[in-house]
């Protein structure tokens, strides 16, 4: 995977969750340089468990907000969450269990930045903005 780059693109317009997609830009960009690496298993495994948990934290904030400014969507959107967590513990499990990452995770971290932030995260944004 080459890394991952903030853009304009990448801006949904609110401030928090703008810092929080470019933290977990620079999580998976760190998992990368440490894959990239070959660093030792325990440096690569804290990697991936920050994107996890800093994943997690992210989604349930952003809930939050959709909630505070009654996003008709929230539902639907929770769901999508549950799912991308569910596909990025799946991921985690497999790594922890053969101890290497494939090729396959990387591929699942650029589909959701570009499907998600790209293009479900504007719909709460544009509800915001309205």
């Amino acid at each position: 995977m080459s890394g991952f780059e903030w853009t304009t693109q990448l801006s949904i317009g609110i401030e928090p969750m703008d810092k929080d997609h470019q933290k977990i830009i620079a999580l998976m960009n760190e998992l990368d340089r440490v894959h990239s690496a070959d660093a030792p298993f325990g440096q690569v495994d804290r990697a991936f468990r920050q994107l996890v948990d800093f994943t997690r934290k992210h989604f349930s904030d952003e809930e939050a907000y959709m909630e505070a400014i009654e996003f008709e969507q929230l539902k639907s959107h929770k769901q999508i969450h549950a799912r991308l967590l569910n596909s990025l513990d799946e991921h985690y499990a497999d790594f922890k269990q053969s101890m290497t990452l494939n090729d396959q995770v990387f591929s699942f971290l650029r589909f959701w930045l570009k499907s998600h932030i790209c293009g479900i995260d504007r719909k709460y944004a544009a509800h915001a903005h309205a």
